[in-house]
Parts: structure tokens; C-alpha cells; sequence
């Protein structure tokens, strides 16, 4: 995280450095600046966008405690809580967006997140066999648009303040399963029924952030969002995106 804040505070550098810069002449004599103050009349940027993010995400969760059977004869039962799943999810995200004026824009988006699967809790029995392991997996997608207020502040340079609608889809499971001790592997026929969630919510969120203009084409983003969820399971979805968009 610190390579990656210390990469956007050299790019925000050079952008600052770079505020002369033009980009040549639209054939009418007149400048295409996309930002800052140009010496002849001012072009409004209108244009479309793909964009690639990566999203690092942290979940908050609501109270709430389960308990899983033992799969193993004579064990004990294991009792969780919501509180640890992960709280850590990175996804990916993809994005469209069309930008008409020089300070307005709308980005419609779709997020992913990558696999996960964390072990809480294993349970040991002498001159057994097999193990106990408990395991929760969390995952989601989530998909909305956003308006987006462009604020110029350098020739290469805008900060970013958005709001939008989002709809996000989690899926969860918590299971307590068998496994040899001598090899890892599941064990056929031992597990506890397992704890599942499904949630879905359609929310408001909100998110700011800085671009930088590294070519004619290509944007360099950093931006953070909130989402209140507000859901029996999660309550909030804090993220910090970075990627790029591609302009034409």
C-alpha cells in the first residue's frame, strides 16, 4: 500500500510539472486541452471511457453468532460469529462511462470479487484419525452508476467527487468439515450442515478521489467509495479503487 500511494504521488508530481503542456491543434486554430487554463479558446472535453479497476474492500459487519455441529463423533460444536469473516475483499471492477461536459460525467460499472477462504479453527483428537476445520468464504458482486463532478485543478490533473446507485449481491458460507491428519484432504461423509447468507441490497454510495492524465487516451484514478448497506449481515462496504481509463 505504501508502493502504491508513493507511485501516485510521483504521477501527481509530474502532472503539476506538466501543467504548460498542450496536446496540439483541433484544425480549427484552436487548442484541445482537456485541463487547465489554455492560451487560446477553451474545448470542453466530450468523450467515452472503458476503464479496469482494482478494488481493495473492507466489510463491517452486523452482530450476529451461529453454531456448527462437530462433524466428528464426540466432538465439540463450534460456535461463530459474522465478525469473522473476512473483513478484507479484493475485487475487480469494469466500467463505461460517457463524460459530455467539461465538469459532468456518468459511469456505469459491474465488481467482482476474487475467491476466498479462511480457516478460523481446527480441532485435534489424540490417536484420531481426522481433524476438525471450520472455514468461511465470503464473496460478492456488486454493480450501479455513478455521476461524477470533475474538478480541474492542473493541466494533468482533476480531483473527483461521486455519488451514485449500487447494487450489491453477497453470498457467504461458514462450514465445519473433517480432514486427515496425514494428508489435509477432505473427508467423505463428515461435515456439519453449513451456515449460509444471502443478501442482497440496492443503495446509495459515495466516493472521492484524484485522475491523472498520463497520455491523450489514457487516465490514472485513485478514488474511494462508501457504501451503506444497512443489511442484517453487512452494515457498510468501505473501498479504494485503482486503474485506468481509456478514453475515445
Amino acid at each position: 500500500m505504501k508502493k502504491l500511494w508513493l507511485i501516485t504521488a510521483s504521477l501527481i508530481a509530474f502532472s503539476s510539472a506538466a501543467q504548460a503542456q498542450v496536446y496540439g491543434t483541433n484544425g480549427n486554430g484552436n487548442y484541445n486541452y482537456y485541463y487547465g487554463t489554455p492560451q487560446k479558446k477553451k474545448i470542453s472535453p466530450q468523450y467515452f471511457t472503458l476503464g479496469l479497476d482494482y478494488v481493495a474492500g473492507m466489510t463491517s459487519m452486523e452482530d450476529g453468532t451461529f453454531t456448527l455441529s462437530s462433524p466428528l463423533p464426540g466432538g465439540s460444536d463450534y460456535t461463530g460469529n459474522n465478525d469473522q469473516f473476512e473483513d478484507s475483499i479484493h475485487s475487480l471492477s469494469g466500467s463505461f462511462g460517457v463524460r459530455p461536459f467539461r465538469y459532468f460525467g456518468l459511469e456505469a460499472y459491474y465488481q467482482q470479487s476474487l475467491s476466498d477462504n479462511e480457516v478460523k479453527h481446527q480441532e485435534h483428537y489424540k490417536d484420531y484419525p481426522l481433524f476438525a476445520q471450520s472455514e468461511y468464504s465470503i464473496k460478492y458482486k456488486a454493480y450501479g452508476l455513478d455521476a461524477i463532478v470533475y474538478l480541474p485543478v492542473a493541466t494533468r490533473l482533476e480531483l473527483l467527487v461521486s455519488g451514485g446507485i449500487a447494487h450489491y449481491e453477497f453470498d457467504a458460507t461458514a462450514k465445519f468439515s473433517a480432514y486427515r491428519n496425514n494428508s489435509g484432504t477432505p473427508e467423505g461423509g463428515y461435515s456439519s450442515a453449513p451456515y449460509k447468507v444471502n443478501e442482497n441490497k440496492t443503495i446509495f454510495r459515495y466516493g472521492a478521489g484524484a485522475q491523472i492524465v498520463l497520455t491523450n487516451r489514457l487516465n490514472f484514478r485513485v478514488m474511494y467509495h462508501y457504501s451503506q448497506i444497512g443489511g442484517e449481515f453487512v452494515e457498510g462496504m468501505h473501498d479504494v479503487t485503482v486503474g485506468v481509463r481509456y478514453k475515445f
